[in-house]
């Protein structure tokens, strides 16, 4: 039997003379012509071969570049600074084995290139050439650039709502204790203005911070009979902020405007939206154009809407304009394209509204938002704000992290009739499944450190299924939404609140949850 190698080596010869068909091998120089970048300069970095992947990549011909420093018509200017420094000084030694640089097609695309190169001696015709074998890495970056900059959004937008949560905290102790300031106060004190002047600075700030993370915010909300007139004009200023100076921002409001019912956030997340396209159309400045108005079932949504199309509508309407009429005669850029339309139509869309593209309504020539009314019962409806707030010497337990606002609800409760005992987590549990008298109501944080909220609720509903749960929270609905609070029959008080805010909503999960 002959030894293995010799076995091995004989297949292999063999393997070799099967595949040494001329037609086979210049098929697969094709192939690899085509798809790998083939390039050799001589020793003054002249072109000599340049091969069909590299034309195709840059749109210039072998002829057009042949016999050319390479630098001069592919290299980025820096890149081709340094290129042109090597081969001046004959430098090929130093070449690197592998390089990544920028080369400039004809209509001025760059791309990125990673290169794996020789220098190449030929001493019988005292010639040096580089020759270089390269792969396009352009797609590949951007994709990893995309990546980090989609990573670096997330940290940002994570940043924001701890920031947002710990300023909601804040807010609420400023809100209560100018109140309390309020109270000490005679009537005839001219002090109040300077306290009313306190509060309306903290309110503005809540609402500026609830708008700021309006962008972000999921589907997830409350809906509410809003009058869409009222959040525009709350956004106003906000929106004039986030165009910039050079955009002017109109307002045309419709009065004795229908109600619709919405997440609030969500329009103000279509506002923030409309004004972040008008930013990126207008970029020699303009005019952003805001319109409210009610559409009758006679009039219709107009031609393309999307969404279902029934009964009277409220119409929220955008359009942008240049500040001057464009010389080539380029249209006015619209509102009604790019990515972020697809974002207003899901929640259009998705509180039974429609959407029309370029729409022509009442004079009107852009992009028009229509939403359903919805009518308000005509029963009178009970609501928490009519109700006695004042407790009835009921036992409540407060589980809050920040102390400050601990402190606070302690003393709005105690100072309304009710039995407040504060405590963390585990102190809490013991109060339940302690001998003494059970607490009627947790008042709890939702994001704490160790136990959250929820975890802590479903505890002590295993210990007393009859204990009511109010849950407050400075986060937004989408970070609460994953804690698993909007899911149950729970109260949530918001952050920022006011004393008044408070009393409602512990009466009315004692008297109805």
């Amino acid at each position: 039997m002959a030894p293995k190698h010799e076995t091995s080596e004989a297949q292999w010869r063999q393997a070799k003379g099967r595949h040494d068909d001329p037609g086979l091998m210049s098929a697969l120089d094709a192939a690899v012509d085509q798809v790998v970048l083939a390039v050799a300069f001589d020793e003054r970095g002249r072109i000599v071969r340049f091969n069909r992947a590299c034309e195709e990549l840059t749109g210039y011909s072998f002829g057009e570049v042949s016999d050319r420093p390479h630098w001069e018509l592919l290299l980025a200017p820096d890149e081709a600074r340094a290129a042109a420094q090597a081969y001046s000084d004959l430098q090929l030694d130093s070449i690197p084995a592998t390089e990544e640089n920028e080369w400039v097609g004809r209509d001025g695309t760059p791309h990125r290139l990673v290169w794996s190169q020789k220098v190449v001696n030929l001493p019988a015709q005292g010639r040096t050439f580089v020759v270089a074998a390269g792969v396009d890495v352009t797609d590949r970056r951007g994709l990893a650039h995309h990546l980090v900059q989609s990573q670096r959004l997330e940290a940002v937008a994570k940043l924001s709502e701890g920031i947002a949560h710990d300023f909601n905290n804040l807010l609420s102790i400023i809100n209560n204790y100018a109140e309390f300031l309020n109270e000490t106060l005679g009537e005839a004190d001219t002090r109040h203005s300077d306290v009313d002047e306190i509060k309306r600075a903290s309110e503005r700030a809540g609402a500026l911070i609830r708008q700021f993370l309006s962008f972000s915010r999921r589907k997830t909300g409350e809906a509410r009979l809003v009058d869409i007139s009222e959040i525009v004009l709350d956004m106003q200023h906000l929106l004039q902020s986030s165009v910039g100076d050079d955009i002017d921002m109109v307002t045309r409001l419709g009065r004795g405007m229908w109600r619709t019912r919405i997440d609030p956030g969500h329009v103000e997340q279509i506002l923030a939206a409309l004004s972040v396209q008008a930013k990126k159309v207008l970029t020699l400045g303009g005019r952003l154009t805001i319109e409210t108005f009610n559409v009758s079932a006679q009039e219709g949504a107009g031609v393309g809407a999307t969404g279902p199309e029934h009964g009277r509508r409220v119409c929220l309407a955008a359009s942008a304009s240049e500040r001057e009429p464009d010389d080539r005669g380029v249209p006015s850029p619209a509102l009604s394209e790019g990515p972020y339309l697809a974002t207003v139509t899901e929640i259009v869309e998705g509180w039974g509204g429609s959407v029309v593209r370029d729409a022509s309504a009442r004079g009107h020539s852009g992009l028009c938002l229509y939403f359903p009314i919805a009518e308000a019962p005509a029963a009178a409806v009970e609501t928490k704000a009519k109700e006695s707030s004042r407790g009835r010497g009921e036992r409540i337990v407060v589980v809050e992290d920040e102390d400050a606002v601990k402190r606070l609800v302690q003393r709005i409760l105690a100072a309304n009739h009710y039995e407040v005992v504060s405590a963390d987590p585990h102190e809490a549990l013991a109060l339940f499944a302690g001998p003494e008298r059970s607490p009627e109501l947790l008042l709890t944080d939702v994001i704490m450190p160790g136990l959250s909220g929820r975890e802590l609720a479903e505890r002590v509903h295993k210990i007393a299924p009859e204990v009511k749960i109010v849950f407050m929270s400075g986060y937004t609905d989408d970070i609460i939404a994953r804690h698993g609070v909007l899911e149950g029959s729970y109260e949530l008080l918001q952050k920022p609140f006011v004393a008044a805010e408070l009393l409602e909503t512990v009466r009315w999960a004692l008297d109805h949850a």
